[in-house]
């Protein structure tokens, strides 16, 4: 994770020169496009070796094959609904979650940058670096990953076929930019109609910028306590995904119900109604970064918010998509702030063709110069 910083924090810079023009004058600006340009360059960068500057470009190749693996359409969402939840299903009728050219596009992808950077002895420190490891060695070498999901990524000595690791860099692309994306979107909602919470975040953002000589530094982010309280409420208010699949792997009964589950029970969790409920979040419209301090943490049972999922099958990318998130922030909060426009949904309508929870009508914020 630390050696993808630098590639995370050139992009965050990137963002920020595009934004700069705009906030000059005050303009109005859709930010759920402009974010989704944002990770599009993380990921692109850190998982396929290759810099597609869409934050300028937004018709990069990476950027129009990321827009047709979310193309908001009903179909789209029974497609994915029967392919996710419905193995049976899908197996009979032959269906797949992706299209064909697009997963063929990501696949070239990784094999044309394997392929040179094993000709050519080329190293980056990224992802695609411990893709290369796996696929020729069946495991990773002793580098820094300060990670606690290290060994998830291959639980025993096994080589990667070259479609496996092509596979695996096209599921870290899709799964990590549009939720963080998204997650940012909601983010910044929040904060631009609650100037308070914007306020302070700014100020603990200066504080810790001020003590690095305004350098963006791996340790930096992880001090920035308020931050993950911001992002962790975003989360709870607005998960990206709002459903979360399960089997069961042995029988159980759950507690005062009577409601007996057995083995190889497919169980569907409402994470929206979960992280919602008055029952463990009082008055849970109301966007609170306090619930996720250590004190108010302590107050709740487990598993009342995870976003991420639980247990040893949670998101293993999790703390990526985490740290591409708070660098977004940073970067903007750094140097700008962001205010509701006309054109700014309040109350928030959610599309109903999208199977990520994301804002109907996009989202327009106005920036300004700080």
């Amino acid at each position: 994770m630390k050696n993808m910083f630098p590639i995370m924090i050139e992009c965050g810079y990137q963002m920020q020169n595009y934004l700069s023009k705009y906030a000059r004058t005050g303009e109005i600006i859709e930010f759920k496009e402009i974010f989704s340009r944002f990770t599009t360059d993380i990921i692109s960068s850190c998982a396929f070796g290759i810099e597609t500057n869409s934050i300028n470009n937004p018709e990069s190749e990476f950027r129009n094959y990321g827009r047709k693996i979310f193309e908001p359409s009903f179909f789209f969402v029974i497609r994915f609904i029967l392919t996710s939840f419905f193995p049976k299903v899908r197996d009979f009728f032959g269906l797949r979650s992706i299209q064909k050219d697009v997963s063929d596009f990501f696949i070239n992808v990784v094999k044309e940058t394997m392929d040179y950077r094993e000709r050519n002895n080329v190293k980056r420190n990224d992802f695609m670096d411990l893709l290369i490891q796996l696929k020729n060695k069946g495991k990773l070498d002793d580098v820094d990953i300060d990670d606690k999901y290290k060994k998830d990524l291959v639980s025993e000595e096994q080589t990667f076929s070259l479609n496996e690791a092509a596979a695996q860099a096209f599921v870290f692309f899709a799964a990590g930019f549009e939720t963080s994306s998204t997650t940012l979107s909601f983010a910044f909602y929040e904060l631009a109609i609650n100037p308070e919470i914007q306020k302070k975040l700014q100020n603990e953002i200066d504080e810790v910028l001020n003590e690095n000589d305004n350098k963006l530094t791996y340790q930096s982010i992880i001090d920035m306590k308020y931050l993950e309280q911001v992002i962790m409420e975003t989360l709870r208010k607005y998960p990206p995904l709002t459903l979360l699949g399960r089997m069961c792997t042995t029988d159980y009964e759950i507690p005062e119900m009577g409601v007996k589950l057995e083995k190889g029970t497919r169980v569907i969790i409402s994470l929206l109604g979960l992280q919602r409920d008055p029952d463990h979040f009082p008055n849970p419209d109301l966007f609170d970064p306090n619930r996720f301090s250590q004190e108010e943490i302590s107050k709740r049972d487990h598993f009342t918010s995870m976003p991420f999922g639980e247990g040893p099958r949670n998101c293993i990318g999790n703390r990526f998509g985490l740290l591409q998130t708070k660098i977004g922030i940073v970067s903007v909060l750094s140097k700008f702030s962001i205010k509701p426009s006309e054109k700014t949904p309040i109350p928030m309508i959610f599309s109903k063709k999208s199977f990520i929870l994301t804002p109907a009508a996009g989202m327009f914020l106005k920036i300004v110069e700080r």
